[in-house]
């Protein structure tokens, strides 16, 4: 755990940041090379991206990337109260936000490459235990972070 960082199972050892979730859906942007933010798409896709890179830097560098909280809903794992988000994270000012380092980059550009397309993340998400052994409407924790069983080299 990082100095000073409470263990926070809800946000993955991070304050949430919406600009965070910005700056990430971008860096993901770049990766893929389309958008992932799309208009009236309700983050279908682009929650499942954020959701693995967040799980997986709190696996493996001690917190998210985001400080976001995640439900499991019937499409998989969302952002918890991502309608009423959808427009914040989309005019984000990310002007002062902490930019991401290379081990969070190289994990948003392992998940893209295992990734290209949007219905790959969507059926992989939905094979994790993390999904399949959570209610419908309760937050996964990132507990489950050392749980994934996607192959993402």
């Amino acid at each position: 755990m990082l100095e000073g960082c409470q263990e926070n199972i809800f946000t993955g050892n991070r304050k949430f940041s919406i600009p965070r979730i910005r700056l990430v859906a971008n860096a993901f942007e770049a990766a893929l090379g389309r958008a992932i933010l799309i208009v009236n798409d309700q983050m279908l896709f682009a929650a499942k991206y954020l959701w693995y890179a967040d799980m997986m830097a709190k696996r493996e560098l001690g917190q998210s990337l985001t400080g976001a909280t995640y439900a499991n809903l019937t499409y998989g794992p969302q952002l918890n109260n991502y309608k009423d988000l959808l427009d914040e994270i989309r005019n984000a000012d990310l002007s002062e936000v902490e930019g991401l380092t290379p081990n969070e980059l190289a994990i948003i550009q392992r998940i893209a490459k295992t990734f290209p397309e949007d219905k790959m993340v969507y059926d992989a998400a939905h094979k994790e235990p993390a999904w399949l052994e959570t209610r419908t409407g309760e937050l996964i924790l990132y507990t489950w972070a050392d749980k994934l069983v996607a192959k993402i080299n």
